[in-house]
């Protein structure tokens, strides 16, 4: 079996790890690889468990995208869900993920796909079971307003061929940055084809904050140019906030300018964070090189407080 290289790669969420703190984007890339590994350190090991943890809110997004995804399947396989046989669905799921979680063992890694959630993992963390089931019912409504969505009467309307993309495939294009080659890693939630071009959707559960997720959506059409040969001004894109009462959504059309903005931001993320890596192939980064950011707020919510000589 060929060995496993952490060579470099990009993603959104990268970035936003590396912005809110560079030694914790190090301990989720470098500090934990090879924690699987049997014989591996114990602080590499535990580097790796904190990494495979969630939150709440993390799961609640994360199990609302995979349910629409799920419908979204059944409706182009022409076998529809009704909207109450999804949220009962969810419901089941989000319990059984909250049962195992409070089961798996002190030290144990959560096997894949489950979940052990900092909030059973850390008792500084710990909720009462009010603020569990408040983000189980924002979960149900989530779902419930996907139905009642602008976008969903779109994919009926249009049929099951409009469907190009529904989150379940992890897409790459390749990028170079100073003679470096590597991959830029993104899963576009919802890709419709209709008359007028390409729409481009991402799905949100948390509070509405258009600017903040722009660049996502701008990625996401320079994915399509790149990917599907979509000319820039073909291409619409916008978020919808599934826990908003607004379920409209407000497209944004794309450019040759978005594109070329796209690229470059694109290469600014990534060299500030390559000129902190010794060797990005190999996977070679020092942890000084990457130096804390700590604060009250941040490193409350950092999963590798636990294991950060640096944590506020």
């Amino acid at each position: 079996m060929a060995q496993l290289v952490n060579s470099f790669s990009y993603s959104p969420s990268q970035w936003g790890q590396f912005e809110t703190c560079p030694r914790q984007y190090w301990f989720s890339r470098y500090g934990s690889w090879g924690g699987w590994e049997k014989d591996c350190p114990p602080l590499t090991r535990e580097i790796y468990r904190l990494k495979k943890l969630s939150n709440r809110y993390l799961w609640s997004g994360s199990r609302v995208h995979e349910a629409i995804a799920s419908i979204l399947k059944s409706f182009q396989a022409s076998q529809p869900v009704t909207p109450e046989e999804a949220k009962q669905k969810l419901l089941l799921q989000m319990r059984q993920d909250f049962r195992k979680s409070k089961d798996l063992l002190d030290g144990e890694i959560p096997p894949k796909g489950s979940y052990r959630f900092i909030e059973h993992d850390d008792q500084e963390m710990a909720i009462i079971d009010s603020a569990w089931k408040e983000i189980v019912e924002k979960s149900i409504a989530a779902l419930e307003n996907f139905f009642l969505s602008e976008p969903w009467e779109w994919i009926k309307s249009l049929g099951p061929d409009c469907l190009l993309r529904t989150d379940e495939i992890l897409e790459s294009i390749p990028f170079r940055t100073d003679g470096i080659d590597f991959p830029v890693y993104l899963s576009i939630d919802l890709a419709i084809n209709d008359p007028d071009g390409l729409i481009i959707l991402d799905w949100k559960t948390g509070k509405p904050s258009p600017k903040s997720h722009q660049f996502q959506l701008d990625l996401y059409a320079y994915y399509a140019v790149k990917k599907f040969d979509r000319s820039p001004d073909t291409i619409r894109t916008g978020a919808i906030y599934l826990s908003s009462p607004d379920r409209k959504v407000t497209l944004g059309s794309s450019s040759q300018t978005i594109m070329d903005e796209t690229h470059s931001r694109i290469e600014k993320h990534t060299r500030t964070i390559l000129a902190k890596i010794q060797d990005p192939l190999n996977g070679i980064a020092d942890k000084e090189e990457f130096a804390p950011m700590p604060g009250a707020y941040s490193c409350r919510s950092c999963f590798f407080r636990r294991v950060c000589e640096s944590s506020y």
